[in-house]
């Protein structure tokens, strides 16, 4: 079956996206965070058509903190739910925030959860009851000098219930889910004594949040158990690891793994991923389970001329096939799902426009994209890990709930790089190229370049949307210099227009 590539950017000023979803109409939803309305950081929320085309989009800012998203996902009423830090710029203290938006992203709710010191959420679902589930670490309860917890909370936010995880060392939660049983199973890491490694922290409780059984599982480098997801008969995990080796330079490196364990935690079976190129850094950002019972995994490796990747294994964890993105190292993955057509899609962000944007990359069933891309060079070896239960403490947290009231603003550019879509779907299909802008930032002139198309005109915009400069291009040529010293110092959006497409980027000139 013909099935829609393409990969795209969405930017204002500089943008990273974190995590995406497909709605049930077939559109995608990504979340992110963006400079580009105010001074501060804030939360970015995109939505487009099956072809990667925006259909709005939304940012929450609030005034004297930096406001970051981790997680996202639909809600039963075909809204969505996101969680991540929001961040003190002044005392650089990290709280947890919680918000909720409408299907077309406008904000119903948003709560803030902190206590003395230091909060993180990184995870977040909802729950059969249609409250939430967030998970993350905490400073300010607990047993030791960091803790992970869970919050429970009803449909407007308001805390049910809240726990601890900890000893008198360090845990975290990454990774949250509610079970069949109507309990959670949560992922993260845990360092139990002062000289141990990190290791992968497995956790179920009930639907209370009250402990069942806890598991440790690690090798003698540091693990930490990212994501975790129900399987018929257990569970899964994927966790990345930092591999310390004097023989090799750089000595530290990551690469990641993929545990399978039965439904109380008991170690099955455990591979471990990376390039043959072993001091080369294949950091594992998130990985699901596939409808044909395998798994798919991405990341950002560094110290190829790659810049993200796409593994796909068998159910056992023996790799299909993998896949390598990106033009000189310029763009990371963060987040992947399968898509409704088996193909799939991942967020993350790149620098190939200037400034970072988030980037998507659609794919088919074996990964291809249309462009920039190659295929992996990725091995998977089994391994063993070890397994115990460690002493954990079981506490319960006193967060301090507060209404946040965040400003919303609206706005943000697409950039197509390349696009395949099948007669099927759009009988009138245009292709586009990527516009390559140098040098950015730019004093005087401009070189404007793409990879085929023939330039008729452009358009220089400020970030008021006011039109500042535009001009015809004799001969209509590939590429083409203007000058763009008479403009003052800032951001500038240009865009380009072709006998077959329009394209759109940034510029700072300086």
């Amino acid at each position: 079956m013909s099935q829609v590539k393409f990969q795209k950017t969405y930017g204002i000023s500089s943008e990273e996206g974190k995590s995406i979803i497909q709605t049930q109409e077939g559109n995608y939803v990504f979340a992110g965070y963006t400079n580009g309305f105010g001074v501060t950081e804030s939360i970015l929320l995109i939505k487009t058509n099956p072809l990667g085309d925006t259909l709005w989009s939304r940012a929450y800012n609030h005034s004297g903190f930096n406001f970051l998203v981790t997680r996202m996902k639909q809600t039963a009423d075909d809204g969505f739910i996101l969680t991540g830090n929001i961040i003190d710029t002044g005392s650089y203290i990290r709280h947890i925030c919680l918000l909720k938006v409408d299907g077309n992203g406008n904000l119903q709710w948003s709560k803030r959860y902190y206590g003395t010191s230091q909060e993180e959420s990184n995870s977040v679902q909802q729950t059969t009851d249609g409250g939430y589930i967030l998970c993350g670490y905490t400073s300010s309860f607990g047993a030791g000098q960091r803790d992970a917890c869970l919050i429970k909370t009803d449909a407007t936010g308001t805390i049910q219930w809240q726990r601890t995880y900890g000893s008198i060392f360090n845990e975290s939660g990454f990774y949250v889910e509610q079970t069949t049983d109507n309990g959670f199973i949560l992922s993260g890491y845990v360092v139990d004594t002062g000289a141990s490694p990190m290791d992968i922290l497995l956790i179920k409780t009930d639907s209370n949040g009250n402990l069942i059984w806890n598991k440790k599982i690690g090798s003698i480098y540091d693990d930490n158990g990212i994501s975790v997801q129900q399987e018929v008969g257990g569970y899964s995990i994927i966790s990345t690891t930092q591999i310390y080796d004097i023989t090799f330079v750089p000595s530290l490196y990551s690469k990641f793994d993929l545990v399978k364990v039965d439904k109380n935690g008991n170690l099955i079976w455990a591979r471990r991923f990376g390039e043959f190129v072993l001091a080369v850094n294949d950091g594992c950002k998130f990985g699901r389970k596939t409808n044909d019972g395998g798994y798919v995994l991405t990341g950002t490796p560094t110290g190829c001329p790659c810049s993200s990747y796409l593994i796909k294994t068998d159910s056992n964890g023996v790799i299909n096939w993998s896949k390598t993105y990106g033009m000189n190292g310029d763009w990371g993955a963060n987040d992947i799902i399968q898509t409704i057509d088996n193909g799939y899609i991942m967020a993350g962000s790149t620098m190939v426009a200037g400034p970072n944007d988030i980037y998507l990359i659609k794919t088919d069933a074996n990964g291809n994209s249309g462009c920039y891309q190659n295929n992996g060079s990725f091995y998977d070896s089994i391994i063993v890990l070890a397994e115990t239960s460690p002493t954990i403490l079981i506490g319960t947290s006193s967060f301090t709930e507060t209404l946040l009231i965040p400003s919303t603003y609206s706005g943000c550019l697409t950039n197509t790089i390349c696009t395949s879509v099948p007669a099927s779907i759009s009988e009138h299909f245009n292709p586009s190229s990527i516009l390559l802008l140098s040098p950015n930032p730019t004093t005087s002139q401009l070189t404007i370049q793409t990879q085929d198309l023939k330039l008729k005109e452009l358009h220089i915009y400020n970030v008021l949307g006011e039109l500042v400069k535009q001009s015809s291009i004799p001969g209509h040529p590939s590429s083409c210099i203007i000058d763009v010293s008479d403009l003052k110092n800032g951001m500038y959006f240009i865009e380009t227009t072709s006998e077959t497409a329009r394209l759109r980027s940034k510029f700072i000139k300086q």
